[in-house]
């Protein structure tokens, strides 16, 4: 074999080296979570019963009288104490407001992974009932909890559905970190939104930075066009100056949220 034979010979097995290692890890990039449990004098804590699972805890805030409830699914950061802020922005609207935590972190037991995440959501949604919510509830998805909103917004009955910097594919966003085709690879956390929209019969509302590097809004446009396709109605705006982490700190992205609550309330 000549030199150059030999230079690429090793480059290839390099590279799937580095592949396997990356499959391998990869899911701390995805659930960085803590287990910091949370506590907020609004939400009383419950346990939802997972059918082949640890029983999930999830956090319950009654709202004002016949008001709305909104089931809001979180980022991927820490646990649910770091989305305290947009949790008390629903409560000032009146709202009745149930979260989960995910599995691997804020007290709930793991193993974390994308099948369990859905399988958990689900539970929760099918849980409402028990806990005192009979009419369908408004959804609220952040970041990776953006993929758990539309999961259970086409397998359940549900008001209307709001996406915080959501994602086409999140396996898209490893395969341009990484240089792997994460979308085609066995033993990766695909996340494939984009895939799942078929059954979503209410309207979706997108909101997204247009500097978020994290999740760059060209991921929620190309979101956005699916669901157009498969007849959504869908309204998608950009947050001019928020990136992925900030939005709650821009007074536009507030005034979307206003107009959201003003229209399904």
């Amino acid at each position: 074999m000549s030199l150059l034979g030999k230079l690429i010979a090793l480059a290839v097995v390099g590279y799937v080296i580095y592949g396997a290692v990356m499959v391998a890890i990869h899911k701390r990039y995805i659930y960085p979570f803590d287990q910091t449990v949370f506590d907020h004098p609004a939400f009383e804590t419950v346990e939802v019963a997972v059918d082949g699972a640890a029983p999930l805890l999830a956090y319950v805030a009654q709202g004002a009288e016949d008001a709305p409830v909104i089931v809001y699914f979180m980022g991927n950061g820490g646990s649910l104490h770091l989305f305290r802020s947009i949790l008390d922005y629903h409560l000032d609207q009146g709202a009745s407001v149930v979260a989960m935590t995910y599995r691997g972190g804020g007290g709930t037991l793991g193993p974390t992974r994308e099948a369990q995440l859905k399988v958990d959501a689900l539970a929760l949604m099918d849980a409402l009932p028990g806990l005192g919510f009979a009419d369908p509830p408004l959804i609220h998805g952040y970041s990776l909890g953006s993929g758990l909103a539309v999961h259970v917004a086409a397998r359940r009955e549900v008001a209307a559905v709001l996406l915080s910097a959501p994602y086409d594919r999140l396996c898209t966003l490893l395969a341009q970190a990484s240089y792997l085709p994460a979308c085609r690879l066995a033993g990766v956390e695909k996340w494939r939104t984009a895939d799942d929209v078929g059954g979503i019969s209410v309207p979706v509302t997108i909101l997204h930075g247009d500097r978020d590097a994290l999740i760059p809004a060209v991921r929620s446009q190309s979101l956005k066009d699916v669901m157009l396709r498969a007849g959504i109605e869908v309204e998608r705006s950009e947050i001019a100056g928020a990136n992925h982490v900030d939005l709650m700190s821009f007074p536009a992205y507030l005034a979307a949220l206003d107009t959201f609550w003003a229209d399904h309330r």
